[in-house]
């Protein structure tokens, strides 16, 4: 979605080792100078599992470690050590953060002040509390190249490993080159970031960060750049921001620098509001750059001002190749069975995952709207998510209440319930954008590393503006939703719903009123009510409301009345999107007030509008339907379009 010039480290692959011609003496100082840099384990899960979870399969050292193995350091000197920036992650939002190194005996020291950071050339030198003096490697500032060189770290959290290789080349950064990285052709793996690379005499020479993607070297940043680095925190962040519903991008430059020495977790929560700033501001500068281009500016937005979809499962308005703005929704729709007539139904589209859930029989009302851990323990239900440990997966079925929660109303009046979870065992978030519905909720869902959670819901914020659903539900299911006032989107601020669930179903809103009544058709608590809601101008304005109104029988049954507000597109819209509008004035089908079959369904629509006589002069035309399945007659279908045709009414 995002692409930031961050030099982040990639795994490494392990390769031959060859001989290591060190002195003893040096090899032993090698040794005692190096060490692991680890983070401590969480150390409570609020998860629930379906069954215990069977840390036997686990290797001894995984289960009964307390701490994760992240990278390697070195001693600079008795006071001060030196590693990979992206080893201890310091401004990445984690749930693990204390930051510490290992000894050979297995003693953990914390890290205590930082002197020089920068994550651009990816090192930072810090003090740890405690240690006592040790040897430290000497710095050779001017080794050549093509020759011989030691990779040193505690590769795999295994312990010291030494392997020799080649100095090789340098390569320019890959900004503007303000820099060279040093390429070297020793073997490294997961874990020997941060640790030396050696010269043949047993000297640093640089810092191991990285391998290659495409070819068999491995990137190390020359010594010589951290020892003459200022004392501060340096972050530069240069990239393309671009929102994955958009066709256009926004190139960004942030820089921020902080004076240290620092502590460490000062210094990571300044970085972490870095980091937060950056997205903010880089999102912030594309829907500047962008604001005539995106929804709902722009000619290219118009056809979705006077089109209207049914899209019962949550739909996207994004930009197609060609640049209009469309509906999209995900195409591999799963369904699952939640238990007592609730289910959910979900697919990815993009980065996100895309809910329609329905509430189960028992569960309340109000601990559906409210209580965080029931949706959550529904989803969960329906959507498989599990903790791998060894060869099992084991499920889980609860996470607890959320750990933020609160509402975000977005740009056309929609309460959006938002929550989070943290899952300590694997650092991720859960991040839910949720949209009550009388059925239950539809739900935007984001799952990804907590470091990127912050930067995901930037663009989950303005998505949620382009979030296309048709609200549905029985009576019942109506009733309960209209009394969850606080949550209502604004448009129901003028909707007034009425029945007694067995003679009549009345609606009104600023724009009309049409009643329906056990003449036309069979009215019980089953009976269900569809607002079908779409983006349309009023007064140079855009809201988001319904367009159309259906009453159906039952859940059941595909009979069905139904109400439609037609405003009259511009003038210059492409023909091909102002083709409704166009069989409406010229009464041509399904407007001509005579039945056709459309599939199983037979359907009858009248037109009424303010001036009849000259339909075009008419900048809303109002269309109503009767659907009834199966073949019936004309004059059937024409009796029950006029039950309820008689009673409607409009306001413009």
């Amino acid at each position: 979605m995002k692409k930031y010039v961050l030099f982040i480290c990639a795994f490494f692959v392990a390769q031959p080792c060859m001989a290591i011609d060190l002195d003893q003496e040096v090899l032993n100082d090698v040794i005692s100078s190096n060490f692991e840099v680890v983070i401590a384990k969480p150390d409570k899960d609020t998860v629930k599992y379906e069954k215990e979870l069977p840390l036997h399969l686990l290797p001894y050292q995984v289960r009964t470690d307390k701490y994760y193995s992240v990278g390697s350091a070195f001693r600079l000197d008795n006071d001060r050590f030196i590693t990979a920036a992206h080893v201890l992650g310091l401004g990445w939002a984690s749930q693990h953060k204390e930051l510490g190194i290992r000894d050979a005996d297995g003693n953990v020291y914390a890290i205590n002040e930082i002197y020089k950071y920068s994550l651009t050339k990816d090192f930072v030198v810090f003090t740890v509390d405690g240690i006592k003096s040790g040897p430290s490697l000497d710095i050779n500032r001017g080794y050549t190249k093509n020759k011989k060189v030691y990779a040193v770290g505690n590769a795999l959290g295994e312990g010291v490993v030494i392997r020799d290789g080649l100095y090789t080349s340098d390569t320019p950064e890959e900004v503007a080159g303000a820099w060279k990285w040093m390429r070297f052709s020793a073997a490294a793996s997961p874990g020997n970031s941060g640790g030396p690379l050696l010269d043949d005499k047993g000297n640093v020479i640089g810092v191991i960060l990285r391998k290659s993607e495409d070819e068999n070297l491995n990137y190390a940043l020359p010594i010589s750049i951290a020892m003459d680095f200022d004392n501060e925190a340096e972050l530069i962040s240069r990239g393309i921001y671009q929102l994955e519903i958009s066709n256009d991008t926004h190139l960004f430059n942030f820089e921020r620098h902080h004076k240290l020495p620092m502590n460490v977790k000062e210094l990571d929560g300044l970085l972490q509001k870095d980091f937060e700033e950056i997205t903010e501001a880089a999102a912030s500068g594309f829907l500047r750059e962008h604001k005539d281009r995106m929804f709902p500016m722009g000619e290219n937005s118009q056809p979705m001002l006077y089109s209207r979809y049914t899209s019962f499962f949550p739909g996207v308005l994004a930009q197609s190749n060609d640049g209009i703005w469309d509906m999209f929704s995900a195409e591999d729709v799963e369904t699952s069975d939640t238990g007592d007539g609730g289910w959910l139904k979900y697919g990815k589209m993009g980065s996100f995952y895309y809910l329609r859930v329905k509430r189960p029989n028992n569960v309340s009302v109000r601990d559906f709207y409210s209580d965080s851990n029931v949706l959550m323990d529904q989803i969960l239900k329906g959507i498989p998510y599990s903790r791998d440990v060894g060869v099992e997966s084991i499920r889980i079925v609860s996470m607890g209440e959320a750990d933020d929660e609160r509402v975000h109303k977005d740009n056309f009046g929609r309460k959006w319930q938002v929550y989070s979870w943290m899952l300590g065992f694997s650092d991720q978030s859960f991040v839910l954008y949720s949209l009550p519905t009388p059925e239950g909720y539809a739900i935007m869902l984001s799952l990804t590393d907590t470091a990127d959670a912050a930067m995901m819901e930037v663009d989950m914020k303005i998505i949620v503006n382009n979030f296309y659903l048709t609200y549905y539900g029985t009576l019942s299911e109506w009733g309960d939703f209209v009394e969850q006032k606080k949550l209502l989107p604004a448009f129901m601020e003028d909707v007034v719903i009425s029945t007694d669930r067995e003679t009549y179903i009345q609606y009104q809103d600023k724009y009309m009123n049409f009643r329906v009544d056990e003449k036309t058709m069979d009215i019980t608590a089953d009976s269900d009510i569809q607002l079908r809601c779409s983006y349309y101008v009023e007064n140079d304005k855009v809201l988001w409301g319904p367009v159309m109104v259906a009453f159906g029988e039952d859940k059941d049954i595909a009979d069905y009345a139904s109400v439609s507000r037609n405003i009259q597109p511009p003038s210059d819209m492409a023909e091909q999107y102002r083709k409704r509008w166009a069989n409406i004035i010229g009464l041509r089908t399904p407007y001509n007030g005579k039945t056709y079959m459309d599939e199983s369904m037979s359907n009858l629509t009248i037109v009424k509008s303010k001036d009849m006589s000259s339909l075009d002069k008419n900048e809303v035309i109002y269309a109503l339907s009767w659907h009834e399945e199966g073949t019936i007659e004309h004059k059937v279908m024409e009796s029950k379009l006029q039950g309820f045709s008689a009673n409607f009414k409009y306001f413009e």
